[in-house]
Formats: structure tokens, C-alpha cells, sequence
């Protein structure tokens, strides 16, 4: 009778840990899942890890090669058009995955300043916006897109830095995920000689008391797109106009109020320099670019 129930409790939680990884598979927004699923979600990559025999170490995976599409020396572009570049990556490595005669298995990371413009997350309501959805403010344009969190500002002097990557190469866990890419950035501030750090319960990387980066993604069967936002030197007027990030009681800063020589192609070169450390890879220019 007991082992009849202890395969009982076994294969409930099988159906369980299945159950919730669909759910994280498909959930857009997961650094806004409440708490109570990031501890199911938590309970699930144990359970799996343990019991179903997946490995999630990044230290046993091989070193990665990542392909950088820089369009910094370009000036600003616009949002829609790196957008619709990231999707199109994205949608070259869902078509490897079906068929490997088809799209491309390449990871990239491209670096961008974007022309002004706000973007909504899954997780905005227009209650984070101190104007009418409708009616931006002149020169600026605003847009909702796939990617979790809130309402955030992008323009001229923010780096800007999408991850396309396949992460079965390094390890298919969200949270750990979102981490990592903190991590780059805390790594890209050491190397500018600031202290970046986290705090709890919420996404991004502050320095002295305010955030300097927002981090903001999207996953599809495990290939990552959207990434950071780090503010370089952007017109910080323009973050009046919103509740940054969801957050009232927390102001955003610059990296050059604290490090005012600081150049877009220095905190870029660090930002790609944490990103191989972090990620265990090498990130490369293509033979155009070089």
C-alpha cells in the first residue's frame, strides 16, 4: 500500500514538473511572475534536474562562439527596424531547430543606440505613463512590445544590447538566464571602476542607490531576444515622463555621473568583454564588419 502511494506522489509530481515546464516555457514575462511560481518554478528545475536527469551546469558547457552585429558607429537606429532584425534571427534559428537544411544556428549580440522611443513590456499599464498612450511626447514615439516588464526609455547615449541566443548551449533556465545578464553588467561596471549591484525581488543593476540598467527579454523555445538597456548618456528628461520600470520609489542614473569620461564605445567594449566572460564564449565580428 505505501509503495502504491509513493508512486502515486512519484508520478504526480512527474505531471507536475511537466505542467510547469510548459508553463515557464510559454510565459513571456517571467521576471514578473509572482513568487509564489518563481518557487514552483524553483521546485520544478530541482525536480527535473534531480530526478528526470537534466544537467544545468554552464560550467560543462563548451565555449560558445557569438556573432556581434554592432550598429553603433551607425548612430542611432531606429527601434523598429532592430526589432524586426531580432525577430528575423530568432525566426532563422526556430526554422534550424525543425530542419537543419534551413536558417542559420548562429547566437549574435548586437549593440544599438536607438532614435527616442518608449517601449511597454507584457507587464506595463498605461498607468506607468504620465501622458495619454496616444498622444507621446513631440520627437519620441512609443510602442508595446513582446518582451517581459514594464515601461522603460531607449535613445541616444542608452547601449543597447540584444542577446540572440540558443540557450540549450549554456542552460535553459529563465531566472538563471536573467541573472547571467545582470552579472554582465555588474562585470561591465568593475571594469569602469563602479560597483554594481542587485537588488531583491527586482530585475536590473543599480549603482549607489539608482538604476543604471534595465534588462527586459523574451524567450521562444529557448532562443532569447530583447536584452539591456545601460545608460550610458541618455537625456534623462525623457525618463520624467514615466514611472521607469514600474518603480516609484527608485530613481535611475547614468554611468557618466559617476565616471565622467566615459565614452559609448568604452561601455560598449567592456559590456562585450563581460558578456564572453559571463557567458563562457567568444563574440566575434563577421568578415563585413571587420
Amino acid at each position: 500500500k505505501k509503495a502504491g502511494l509513493r508512486m502515486v506522489t512519484l508520478s504526480s509530481l512527474i505531471v507536475l514538473a511537466l505542467s510547469l515546464h510548459i508553463l515557464f516555457e510559454l510565459n513571456v514575462a517571467f521576471q514578473l511572475v509572482p513568487l509564489h511560481n518563481r518557487l514552483a518554478y524553483d521546485v520544478y528545475r530541482t525536480f527535473t534536474k534531480v530526478h528526470l536527469g537534466c544537467s544545468a551546469d554552464p560550467s560543462e558547457r563548451v565555449q560558445r562562439r557569438i556573432e556581434l552585429v554592432d550598429y553603433l558607429p551607425y548612430g542611432p537606429k531606429d527601434y523598429y527596424t532592430v526589432w524586426d532584425q531580432q525577430k528575423s534571427f530568432v525566426e532563422d534559428k526556430l526554422a534550424y531547430l525543425k530542419n537543419q537544411d534551413q536558417g542559420s544556428s548562429k547566437d549574435y549580440l548586437i549593440l544599438v543606440e536607438h532614435q527616442p522611443i518608449y517601449t511597454l513590456g507584457t507587464g506595463s499599464t498605461p498607468d506607468h505613463l504620465k501622458f495619454e498612450m496616444d498622444k507621446p511626447p513631440p520627437g519620441l514615439g512609443i510602442v508595446r512590445v513582446e518582451r517581459g516588464g514594464e515601461v522603460t526609455y531607449h535613445g541616444p547615449g542608452q547601449l543597447t544590447i540584444y542577446p540572440i541566443l540558443d540557450l540549450r548551449r549554456w542552460d535553459q533556465d529563465l531566472h538563471w538566464y536573467l541573472r547571467q545578464l545582470e552579472e554582465v553588467v555588474i562585470v561591465a561596471l568593475g571594469k569602469l571602476g563602479l560597483e554594481g549591484y542587485r537588488v531583491d525581488g527586482l530585475t536590473g543593476v543599480w549603482v549607489e542607490g539608482a538604476k543604471v540598467a534595465a534588462i527586459g527579454v523574451k524567450v521562444s523555445r529557448w532562443i532569447t531576444f530583447h536584452g539591456i538597456g545601460l545608460n550610458v548618456d541618455p537625456d534623462m528628461g525623457h525618463f520624467g515622463n514615466i514611472v521607469p520600470c514600474g518603480i516609484n520609489d527608485k530613481p535611475v542614473c547614468t554611468v557618466k555621473k559617476f565616471r565622467p569620461s566615459t565614452t559609448m564605445q568604452e561601455a560598449a567594449a567592456c559590456m562585450v568583454e563581460a558578456f564572453e566572460e559571463v557567458f563562457q564564449s567568444t563574440v566575434s565580428c563577421p568578415p563585413s564588419q571587420v
